[in-house]
């Protein structure tokens, strides 16, 4: 059993690797792969701080408004 599955293997046409000729005929292998852009640290092409202060603004903006709406709603009494 497993030797006719060895043998069918090495028969296999999917073992087998691509000519020169067939490369050059298909479009998909002819063609220069992608180059990968070095990301350098760089997301949305901020450095490390301009990432930190847009991240502290976000917070402070989420605070303030989740205050704002913790008072508005009455679940939060200003002490006066």
């Amino acid at each position: 059993m497993f030797d006719d599955l060895r043998d069918a293997s090495k028969e296999s046409k999917f073992a087998e690797k691509p000519s020169a000729e067939s490369r050059a005929s298909s479009p998909v292998l002819a063609s220069k792969p992608a180059k990968k852009k070095p990301s350098g640290g760089k997301i949305l092409g901020m450095n490390a701080f301009q990432r930190f202060v847009i991240s502290f603004l976000l917070f402070m903006v989420t605070c303030v408004a989740g205050t704002a709406l913790l008072i508005v709603l009455g679940k939060v009494a200003l002490p006066l």
